[in-house]
């Protein structure tokens, strides 16, 4: 019998260091970066258990006209309005937040090489952030 204990995203990025940056500043990870000096060509982020892989190549990104999300992110300790709030001033927020039919709260924010993050967290009091239409 196999156990799985996580799956790590592997996501292809043009400029390793612009991406470390972006998910310190917005999302609070830190990053291991491979060779220590610049140029990076591979770098681990992390945030508690959470790790997201980043390799350098030379064209990266997701198609524009992909829709929906590429890496989903499980958040707790009730802050998702908070940080919804943060990244609606400082990040793209691609889809507003709502409540989601099989309870969850979340909404979607674009990466600087294109990729779209789900920020989700179940909140005990979301009678007043909007369900989910589609």
């Amino acid at each position: 019998m196999v156990k799985v204990n996580s799956a790590v995203p592997v996501l292809r990025v043009t400029d390793v260091t612009r991406t470390m940056n972006w998910y310190r500043e917005m999302l609070g990870f830190t990053a291991d970066p491979f060779p220590a000096h610049q140029p990076h060509e591979f770098a681990i982020l992390e945030q508690g258990a959470t790790r997201i892989m980043v390799r350098r190549a030379p064209a990266s990104g997701r198609p524009p006209e992909l829709k929906g999300w590429d890496v989903y992110i499980g958040l707790s300790g009730g802050h998702l309005r908070e940080i919804y709030a943060d990244l609606r001033q400082r990040a793209e927020v691609m889809r507003p937040l709502e409540r989601m039919p099989y309870g969850d709260t979340e909404f979607d924010v674009r990466d600087p090489d294109g990729y779209v993050l789900c920020l989700s967290e179940l909140l005990p009091e979301a009678a007043d952030i909007p369900l989910a239409t589609a």
